[in-house]
């Protein structure tokens, strides 16, 4: 099921409509997000599998009926605590620097407020400068560094 969740100006005043869906699957939403997942993989920055299912959930931006960006969830119990795990969050390269991802993550912390989510969790890849600097930017803060060894 698709609902509009709001209806705001971005950084250049264009009119940004943000829905959610219980599932990305059937959505306007599954190609942008195969996308710019195949992108973040052909980089080098994201793991080559699926982050995630047809039933995760999405919530995402148009402007003038075009998807502009998406973040692909799922709302998980954790040991203690529910919490949203984003998988994969973009916003489309012609519209980026205009606040878009901010305007779609705080979207989701409502979402995940009403949910009844204490956290919202998401990895991002340690040369992804641009989605670290977002991320902070959000309020956001780094938890965890994984570390490899190629043999």
């Amino acid at each position: 099921m698709i609902k509009q969740l709001a209806s705001v100006k971005d950084k250049q005043v264009a009119n940004v409509i943000v829905k959610h869906s219980t599932q990305i699957a059937y959505t306007p939403v599954i190609s942008s997000f195969m996308k710019h997942h195949a992108e973040l993989m052909d980089v080098g920055m994201s793991l080559p599998m699926f982050l995630a299912t047809n039933r995760s959930q999405v919530i995402w931006a148009e402007i003038n009926g075009a998807v502009v960006g998406e973040i692909v969830f799922e709302i998980k119990d954790d040991t203690y605590i529910r919490i949203i795990q984003i998988y994969a969050g973009a916003v489309d390269d012609r519209y980026r620097g205009r606040g878009i991802y901010k305007i779609l993550h705080t979207e989701l912390e409502k979402f995940a407020k009403e949910a009844g989510c204490a956290k919202i969790r998401s990895e991002v890849h340690s040369n992804n400068k641009a989605m670290i600097n977002t991320l902070t930017s959000l309020g956001k803060r780094i938890t965890f560094y994984r570390t490899e060894k190629d043999l």
